[in-house]
């Protein structure tokens, strides 16, 4: 796919390619991109998980563990990230370092819950830069379904599933950058030159635990 140049906005044509693996239980998904001239990117997806066999069942009794989230980027009521370094998830709703469930973390007080009605929040993944890292699992006890999620991205983007037309009704956690990453120097940068390749790798590895 191109994105020609000024489309939305941003400078360069640039080029775009995602690749779809399935191989057995296991989906990888790769991004590949370059420029012709210095722009930003910063690509994701928005699947939602309901592991539940009726979809009609809220994702709050699902149970997330995200061993290597140890900070997260709070917001304002609008999204945009607030001035200042991701804070500590230690004793928030946000800490999902054990496993933990969903919906005991939404019935949490935490000013930050009610600023995004939910979690909508950029939980930082820590790890080498651009090396694949461990981002954590989702599983329901009532199927037995779980899924084991990597990727090479230093963030995710935790949201319930809080304006669906049934609320929790899915959990996405969509591999990426920060948000509001161009304006903000202190993040990862999400810049990409004519003379780089932009790669993302995503893999997410399904399993019924017995």
């Amino acid at each position: 796919m191109r994105s020609e140049d000024g489309d939305q906005g941003f400078p360069g044509n640039l080029d775009v390619t995602v690749v779809f693996t399935i191989t057995g239980s296991r989906l990888t998904m790769e991004y590949y991109a370059t420029t012709d001239a210095t722009t930003v990117i910063n690509l994701t997806h928005h699947t939602y998980f309901n592991l539940n066999n009726d979809h009609s069942q809220t994702i709050r009794d699902h149970e997330l563990c995200l061993p290597n989230g140890h900070q997260f980027v709070k917001v304002e009521n609008n999204g945009i990230p607030i001035a200042g370094a991701p804070s500590d998830v230690k004793g928030t709703a946000f800490d999902f370092t054990s496993p933990r469930i969903i919906g005991d973390a939404l019935s949490e007080k935490d000013q930050q819950l009610t600023e995004m009605d939910g979690i909508d929040h950029n939980i930082v993944i820590s790890g080498e830069a651009k090396e694949m890292r461990t981002v954590g699992s989702l599983y329901c006890a009532a199927t037995g379904r779980r899924v084991d999620i990597t990727s090479n991205e230093p963030g995710i983007q935790l949201y319930t599933g809080n304006h669906l037309p049934m609320e929790n009704n899915g959990v996405a956690i969509e591999t990426q950058h920060y948000p509001n990453s161009p304006n903000r120097p202190d993040f990862p940068s999400t810049l990409l030159r004519p003379d780089e390749k932009y790669y993302s790798k995503t893999v997410y590895d399904f399993s019924v635990v017995a």
